[in-house]
């Protein structure tokens, strides 16, 4: 966030804000914002979808089979980007002002 609006905000509201730099902010997010954030982000009913078309003989089709991609960001299984602070701040193209 801008100083600008960091500094107000200590005015407004005190000893209720604390600002902190990014060198502490990673480590508080990670340990405590995201901490019992799940690792994969799971559609479990889309992925129960794939399943029984599997069980039924159906092929993949290229969908299926990116959905079951972790690394891939459609929906199904995939990397939960909100666990780290780093990939949290790519996913929302956050620019930490120091």
């Amino acid at each position: 966030m801008p100083k600008a609006f960091a500094d107000e905000a200590v005015a407004a509201f005190g000893s209720s804000i604390v600002k902190i730099r990014e060198i502490e902010l990673e480590p508080f997010y990670n340990d405590h914002v995201a901490k019992h954030m799940p690792e994969l982000d799971v559609d479990a009913n889309l992925v129960e979808v794939i399943k029984i078309l599997r069980d039924s003989g159906e092929p993949d089709e290229q969908w299926m089979i990116d959905s079951m991609d972790r690394d891939n960001d459609r929906p199904g299984i995939r990397i939960n980007k909100r666990k780290t602070f780093a990939r949290y701040k790519v996913l929302t193209n956050l620019n930490v002002v120091q």
